[in-house]
């Protein structure tokens, strides 16, 4: 009799885990496809009728005008993915930068691969066909805007007097000083020409730039996770008060140093009050709660 208990015991329990372990496995495979940018950004779009809906915008796809991919980041490619499995030969071009190691295969967007964290020169190539490629849009046109977690390296653009290797110079400072992600971003913004929404402003102020991204930052500011594709909220102040703070002055290269004391109000990143007149749409397919 006690042998049997014991026997029948061993059973329920081991029948227990099973179903323990069945459950964290479902959970697990539930998180993963709920934190997949290519399956967010998959099920986001819908297409009927020639009507592109995201979310609760509505985009005729009717009207004679182009669409365009523009992005970097680690999540980037599946997104871009996504979008050239819904509009197939609808897309005109697109540039998508991916960190080395990350392959894959594009057909309608030029996919390029660069260096991550430390930018490089193919980073700074292919954020250069990026910038040209939004002053060629026009109005009416589609501009998807697919700037991930990771593009502050991947897009490097410095700003004119500020060489790549200085770039890549102050960038290794920012990231073993301290300083927290809002403080290097701040610095990093004003010393690029594309990030800080200024691809965001290179794009035709009447075409439509739908900006969509994934988070991994703690309270999802769009500016610090998509922040070439839209107003900046950092000003000279934040990246001079980082490098009083850290005490980079002295390290940080000449020229860099010269630009962020010297740089008036003209040079300053776009603000909402400067992208007003922009149509810009912005949908986080995946944030950061979902990615802890």
């Amino acid at each position: 009799m006690e042998i049997s208990y014991i026997r029948n015991k061993s059973q329920i329990l081991s029948h227990g885990n099973i179903e323990l372990r069945k459950a964290a496995l479902e959970i697990v495979e539930h998180a993963l496809t709920t934190a997949d940018p290519y399956t967010a950004a998959h099920n986001l779009l819908q297409i009927e009728n020639d009507i592109l809906s995201i979310g609760e915008s509505h985009f005729d796809l009717t009207a004679n005008q182009r669409i365009f991919i523009l992005g970097g980041g680690k999540a980037t490619y599946p997104i871009a993915r996504a979008l050239e499995e819904k509009l197939g030969d609808r897309i005109t071009d697109g540039v998508v930068i991916c960190k080395y190691g990350q392959e894959g295969k594009l057909s309608r967007a030029r996919l390029y691969h660069a260096s991550h964290p430390i930018p490089d020169e193919a980073g700074f190539e292919a954020s250069r066909q990026a910038l040209s490629l939004a002053r060629e849009t026009g109005p009416g046109d589609i501009v998807f805007g697919c700037v991930t977690g990771g593009s502050s390296a991947l897009m490097p653009f410095p700003v004119t007097g500020v060489s790549l290797k200085e770039k890549q110079e102050v960038n290794k400072l920012l990231l073993t000083c301290g300083a927290n992600i809002y403080e290097i971003n701040a610095v990093r913004k004003h010393l690029s020409q594309i990030k800080g929404g200024r691809l965001a402003q290179a794009v035709h102020p009447k075409a439509y730039l739908i900006n969509l991204t994934v988070s991994d930052v703690t309270g999802d500011e769009l500016d610090y996770i998509t922040d070439p594709t839209v107003a900046d909220t950092s000003y000279f102040e934040d990246a001079r008060a980082t490098l009083n703070k850290y005490h980079l002055w002295e390290k940080v290269p000449a020229s860099v140093s010269k630009f962020l004391k010297n740089a008036g109000p003209e040079k300053e990143t776009p603000k909402i009050v400067d992208l007003a007149d922009h149509n810009l749409h912005s949908f986080i397919l995946v944030k950061k709660r979902l990615c802890v």
